[in-house]
């Protein structure tokens, strides 16, 4: 049940608006006239139809970001195997729980124009099978804290040390796998709303975002390669947000250094 072209995913992004698209409404029909076609933007709509549920997520549509509620859950731990995962699901080996569905943080990238890739799976023509990585675009991700009214971006990676070696991990970009569907319970739900995989360390094969690596959750797999750097994170139960910034792409450069932004016009020329 996976969608790639664009504008089947933007079909899917709008069936998961309430509200905002039905199944009988997904091909696009005609507008009255010339006028209605120029005012009728739907990511524009999409994106101001999300941003004023009460749904943990916030689009930066001109900064292209997210935003994510979330709240420390953990500081101290043997082991990590998420950054952040959903309530009630795996709090005792994540730093964060955010307040958002995983499906809702997947539909604001949706929104923003990345197309989600694949997580970790296993090819079963081969004996054993064979682990196929996680794919998908790379997005930067930050913890958002305020301090005398003034703003600060945290790269992830911060809060994150070796196990071993106790270095801080390396990189703060991860992988817009985008989950899968699944059959549960006569329904095809989004598995990481199930499962809470909402940004992990490891992989889980349902995962929203996920490192390019190929650990799994596995114990005998990560060898617990993760863990918390205690020091960095402040007091179970402080509110933070997180930032999901998709990073550009060799294409996206290519296209801006076609299309580089006006110059200024001199202050005298602007007064004529």
């Amino acid at each position: 049940m996976r969608m790639n072209s664009i504008a089947g995913l933007l079909v899917l992004a709008l069936l998961a608006i309430p509200g905002t698209i039905t199944r009988g409404q997904a091909e696009a029909k005609p507008a009255e006239d010339a006028g209605d076609a120029k005012k009728i933007d739907p990511i524009a709509e999409a994106i101001k139809q999300v941003n004023e549920q009460d749904n943990g997520v916030t689009i930066n549509a001109d900064g292209r970001y997210i935003d994510v509620s979330a709240t420390v859950c953990l500081r101290r731990g043997e082991f990590l195997e998420m950054f952040a995962c959903t309530k009630d699901t795996r709090e005792h080996e994540s730093i964060l729980v955010v307040d958002a569905a995983p499906s809702t943080m997947h539909l604001g990238l949706l929104l923003l124009g990345l197309e989600p890739g694949k997580p970790l799976s296993y090819d079963r023509k081969f004996d054993p099978p064979k682990l196929v990585p996680a794919k998908g675009p790379e997005v930067a991700v930050f913890i958002v804290v305020k301090a005398d009214d003034v703003e600060r971006e945290i790269p992830a990676n911060r809060w994150v040390q070796d196990n071993k070696t106790k270095e801080m991990k390396k990189g703060n970009t991860w992988l817009f796998a985008g989950s899968q569907f699944a059959e549960f319970q006569d329904k095809q739900v989004y598995q990481a709303d199930l499962n809470g995989s909402a940004i992990s360390l490891v992989n889980f094969g349902d995962d929203l975002l996920t490192l390019p690596n190929k650990l799994t959750d596995a114990n005998d797999s990560h060898s617990k390669v993760w863990a918390p750097r205690t020091d960095a994170i402040p007091k179970v139960g402080t509110n933070v947000v997180i930032r999901l910034k998709p990073t550009p792409t060799e294409q996206d450069k290519a296209k801006d250094a076609k299309n580089p932004p006006p110059l200024p016009v001199p202050a005298d020329e602007a007064k004529q």
